[in-house]
């Protein structure tokens, strides 16, 4: 698989609005940080008429994770995120791409995350599986970072640093923290 990048876009607005006749309140617009290449003009020229499928990246937990996708750029509107192109088969379901992780040096897609769960949930299944003590044990002697991260009501994110700095320590291997992370979206 190519993954060709496309840059990081932003929104911005222009000093010389070609659209200044009509309600510009309307109509937003987006420039490449690298270049200050115009969206609509760079998805007219570079990407149109391409069946390639392009997706939005942004950064989640220092990981770039697809946002949106299509094979029509028409469809996307960058602004806040990078842009990449994928030279996928055309029988493959753009779709299926979305919440995927992207590795830009390796050229690789990687499987999405669990979904996020509540401290709560987490909590009570890591009671019933006898973990819970240890686990209280091991935040309360971390340092003040992962103490305060980990103990205030807030959906844990499967590749929280603090989250995962524990579990390791618990030697709780990822195919396990996923286990959890699926009994916990139970609760």
């Amino acid at each position: 698989m190519n993954i060709k990048d496309h840059g990081d876009w932003v929104r911005y607005e222009p000093k010389d609005n070609p659209l200044a006749h009509i309600n510009t309140h309307t109509i937003m617009f987006c420039q490449r940080v690298s270049d200050k290449r115009d969206w609509y003009e760079y998805q007219q020229t570079q990407l149109k008429g391409s069946d390639t499928i392009k997706a939005t990246l942004m950064q989640v937990e220092e990981e770039w994770t697809v946002q949106s996708t299509a094979r029509d750029s028409s469809f996307l509107f960058p602004a806040g995120h990078k842009l990449i192109e994928l030279d996928e088969p055309i029988s493959l379901d753009h779709e299926t791409l979305r919440g995927m992780r992207v590795d830009l040096n390796k050229q690789a897609l990687l499987k999405k995350l669990p979904w996020p769960v509540t401290r709560t949930a987490f909590l009570t299944v890591l009671d019933e599986a006898g973990m819970l003590e240890k686990w209280e044990t091991m935040v309360s002697h971390a340092n003040a970072q992962t103490r305060l991260a980990l103990t205030g009501e807030r959906p844990f994110m499967f590749n929280d640093r603090h989250l995962r700095n524990i579990t390791q320590r618990l030697n709780i291997d990822e195919a396990q923290l996923e286990k959890l992370f699926d009994e916990a979206r139970k609760q």
